[in-house]
């Protein structure tokens, strides 16, 4: 009786296991899922935030398709341009403004949207490639890290002895 109360234990572990791996790799899928940073190019803050939230995507394997910002009355070109240089390779776009003292009206506002932004929302293409979070050269005895928002006395590295659990009833 108690080895398959155990047994049934073990096996709800493992089912949760191959779930929760199932959701991580729908997470890291870009033709399942994407996100995207909003930011505000005004504010510093704002803009170190979102780096540091793709940085942290970065780390979790979830692919981060484009920035955006809300497009201000006045002109953003300068704006767009020093924010392209930090989120370089994503592709960014401005979004319209949007009000919510009351509830927007969607259909207008995604009239509202240049061709750009309707691209960068597409999220499935870039103009360059974004560089995998990890990558390790045994001919160099190297690991290079991509991670956007840190810098490198944010990263602590380590060596770490892999183990594997067994569940053991006794």
């Amino acid at each position: 009786m108690f080895f398959s109360t155990c047994w049934h234990e073990c096996q709800c572990i493992t089912t949760n296991i191959w779930e929760m791996q199932r959701v991580v790799k729908t997470f890291q899928d870009p033709q399942r899922f994407s996100c995207f940073l909003v930011t505000n190019p005004c504010s510093q803050i704002a803009v170190d935030t979102a780096l540091r939230y793709w940085g942290c995507a970065a780390q979790a394997g979830v692919y981060v398709a484009g920035a955006l910002y809300p497009k201000l009355a006045t002109d953003t070109a300068p704006l767009a341009s020093t924010i392209e240089e930090g989120f370089s390779p994503l592709r960014i776009s401005g979004i319209p403004f949007l009000s919510f003292e009351s509830p927007p009206d969607w259909d207008e506002v995604i009239r509202r949207m240049s061709q750009q932004t309707k691209d960068v929302l597409d999220g499935r293409s870039q103009a360059k490639p974004i560089p995998p979070p990890v990558t390790f050269d045994q001919s160099a005895r190297t690991v290079t890290l991509f991670l956007p928002g840190f810098n490198k006395s944010d990263v602590k590295l380590s060596q770490v002895c892999v183990c594997v659990c067994v569940c053991v009833c006794l």
